[in-house]
């Protein structure tokens, strides 16, 4: 008997771990969620349906752990671009940083 009431309650342990780092992600994405200025008056948008607009062009956007992933449609092609984030303490300013270390900074609007 005790051994059924040990394997229980480890599936049930193994299982509450599971479900709080999904909410994690989950609340993660929505920290990017709404528009955002620079100081050059580069504007992002970023809403829920993984639609943005970035560089005034539409696109989509997704998260891979520490890397937001932006690909803008335009005329004639698309631009697929990948920025590691980090958001202030505050969650009012947002720093995208690209491959070859330039970074743009951005405020909640």
């Amino acid at each position: 008997m005790k051994k059924t009431i040990i394997i229980i309650l480890i599936c049930f342990l193994l299982l509450v771990t599971y479900l709080c780092g999904c909410n994690e992600e989950i609340n993660e994405e929505k920290k990017f969620f709404g528009t955002w200025e620079s100081e050059e008056g580069l504007r992002l948008i970023i809403n829920s349906t993984e639609e943005c607009i970035f560089y005034d062009a539409p696109g989509v956007w997704s998260l891979d752990k520490d890397t937001i992933f932006i690909t803008i449609s335009f005329p004639g092609g698309r631009n697929k671009m990948s920025f590691t984030y980090q958001f202030s303490e505050d969650l009012k300013t947002l720093t995208l940083t690209d491959q070859s270390e330039r970074y743009w900074i951005f405020e909640k609007q």
